[in-house]
Formats: structure tokens, sequence, C-alpha cells
């Protein structure tokens, strides 16, 4: 037979209940202790941080840290100063190599344009003009070097300002040529 307890309800709720309150004490104790696990974790992270920016405070507050930050910041000013110049010296440069007019350049087209029976006696160059004063054995030559040097397209215009004869027996004409730069500023 078997036997009946009548009481077995009430001792086993009774036995759901402590295991209840055992199970919530359980989780209020590990939230519990979570709670203080971070909250001295924190502490310890704080007061670890409040020590780095002492230090950094004394770092930035030392006379040394000052004197090569004052150095470093004219060095800075410095730098920018000679980047400034730099760049417009590049650009001085670009506008000095972009007008050079007086070079071998010139000079060739100058040899070149000469006729066969005239010379070159004396040559003027400016960064404006080109004076040329030679002689010549006729004046057609004067008149073909003029033409010639028109046709170098370095000049704006081109024209023969004298011509002379020294004397009745000399068969040289002496001239002088003037020559202006195009797009001089």
């Amino acid at each position: 037979m078997r036997d009946i307890n009548f009481f077995s309800p009430y001792i086993e709720s009774k036995k759901l209940t402590t295991n209840k309150l055992t199970f919530t004490g359980a989780i209020v104790g590990g939230l519990l202790f979570i709670m203080i696990g971070l909250y001295t974790w924190n502490n310890i992270k704080i007061k670890n941080l409040n020590k780095e920016i002492a230090e950094m405070e004394r770092f930035i507050h030392n006379e040394s840290t000052i004197s090569e930050l004052k150095e470093i910041n004219n060095l800075k000013h410095k730098l920018s100063i000679m980047k400034d110049y730099h760049k417009r010296l590049v650009e001085v440069n670009k506008k000095y190599d972009s007008q050079e007019l007086i070079g071998t350049e010139l000079i060739n087209a100058i040899a070149l344009s000469l006729p066969k029976n005239a010379s070159i006696e004396i040559l003027n160059i400016s960064t404006e003009n080109v004076q040329i004063q030679g002689f010549s054995g006729n004046r057609v030559s004067i008149a073909e070097f003029q033409h010639n040097l028109k046709e170098t397209n370095l000049f704006k215009t081109v024209h023969v300002s004298d011509i002379n004869q020294q004397s009745e027996e000399d068969i040289y004409n002496v001239f002088i040529i003037n020559c202006y730069f195009k797009d001089v500023k």
C-alpha cells in the first residue's frame, strides 16, 4: 500500500521558497559584487589618469619644456618664412626663365642673320632692346640684315637708325640698327 502524505505540498513549497530566496540572493550578491568590482576598477582607473595628468602638467610647466617649446615655435616661424621666400623665389625664377631674352639663342640669331659682306663692331644688349653698330660694303647688305633680324621673330620692331659713309674714298657704310624685344614689361 501506498503512503499518502497530505502535508507534502506544504513541505515542497517551503523548499521552492528557500530555493527562490537562495537564487535571488545569489543574483543580488553577484550583481552587488559586479557593481563593487566596477566601482573599484573605475576608481583605480581615475587615480591612474589623475597621476598621468599630474605628470603631464609637471612636464608642461617644466622650464626646459617651456624653453624647448619656444625654440620649436621660433623654428616653425622661421620655417614658414623660408617656405614663403622659397615660393616667391620659385615664382621669380619662373618669370625670369620665361623672360630670359639675352642668351645664346639671341646671339646665334643675330650671328645667323648677318650677311657675308657686313660685320658687327659694337653690340649693346639690354633687357628692352639690342643696338647693333657695324659696317657693310653696301646698303643692300644693311637692308638684308634688317630683314633677317625681323624674320627671327625675337623683336617687335627692327629699324636702321643711321647709315653713314665715313669718307668719299671709304667703301664701307657704318650703320646702327635698333631692335626692340617683344613683350617686354
